[in-house]
């Protein structure tokens, strides 16, 4: 139970860092005029790892759910 706990306190952990740094670049692009590309880019990278992470930790909880189901 204390895994499982971990595990979701990580992933929430992880997903907001990814959420802060897309939304930290977004502005950063909006308001640094010279250089906006590169947050924007920056900006692009984390959206991706952050569909990326959520993917693969729904696809981790549906095969625990699927391990638990087929244990007695």
């Amino acid at each position: 139970m204390k895994d499982s706990e971990e595990n979701k306190k990580t992933t929430l952990k992880t997903e907001f860092i990814f959420q802060i740094g897309f939304i930290v670049f977004v502005l950063l692009g909006a308001f640094m005029k010279e250089i906006s590309w590169v947050f924007w880019i920056f900006a692009c990278i984390c959206a991706l790892c952050w569909v990326v992470f959520v993917q693969k930790e729904k696809v981790k909880e549906e095969k625990e759910k699927k391990a638990e189901k087929e244990a007695p």
